[in-house]
């Protein structure tokens, strides 16, 4: 087998952004780690209702789900 022609980096180098800053992305990623963080408290707290439990305690492969999305209208007007 040939050896490939071009020398390949051990470590690829980050995206340089134009206009970013080291410090800029430094805070995307604190903030990027907090949203994450926060998903995983939210699906720990998740308790589901009787119904929701049987749902996900079903072995079916398909569930049909009836309803519909209320509009902001909808919402007003009962309340919610």
């Amino acid at each position: 087998m040939k050896p490939h022609p071009r020398k390949i980096p051990d470590h690829p180098k980050p995206p340089v952004v134009p206009g970013v800053t080291q410090h800029t992305l430094g805070h995307l990623k604190e903030v990027q780690a907090e949203l994450k963080s926060r998903k995983i408290e939210a699906l720990r707290l998740y308790e589901p209702m009787p119904l929701q439990q049987q749902m996900h305690a079903s072995m079916a492969s398909e569930r049909i789900v009836l309803g519909h999305a209320a509009s902001a209208a909808d919402a007003r007007q009962h309340g919610v």
